[in-house]
């Protein structure tokens, strides 16, 4: 998408997807997110979009948390599955974090 490019409702729903992944992560606050989401509704360009994401960690950025090692002694890897490749049982976040991201979705269709 080029900086002076129009942009259309899928583009503002890409940009919408990434900024409520960094809010589920903990790279948002509330406020910091709502105060972008309307930056994004507001956004006619796509260099008004890219604004809005600027300062927040790329996927790249973040791919290489899910590549550490496993801990010592045979625990559960950092990406969060079993030895046998299963989902592992979530170990931080737990209800508070479900919460958060119930509530961004709930302010992500509140002001869409």
């Amino acid at each position: 998408m080029g900086a002076d490019g129009a942009v259309g409702d899928a583009d503002r729903e890409r940009v919408t997807a990434v900024l409520r992944e960094h809010m589920a992560a903990g790279r948002l606050s509330l406020t910091d997110y709502q105060a972008r989401l309307r930056r994004v509704r507001a956004a006619t360009t796509a260099g008004e979009l890219d604004a809005v994401l600027h300062g927040l960690p790329t996927r790249r950025d973040t791919s290489h948390d899910s590549e550490q090692p496993r801990p010592a002694g045979g625990g559960l890897p950092v990406d969060g599955t079993s030895s046998d490749g299963g989902a592992a049982p979530a170990r931080r976040g737990g209800c508070a974090g479900m919460l958060l991201l119930l509530v961004a979705l709930c302010v992500t269709l509140l002001l869409v």
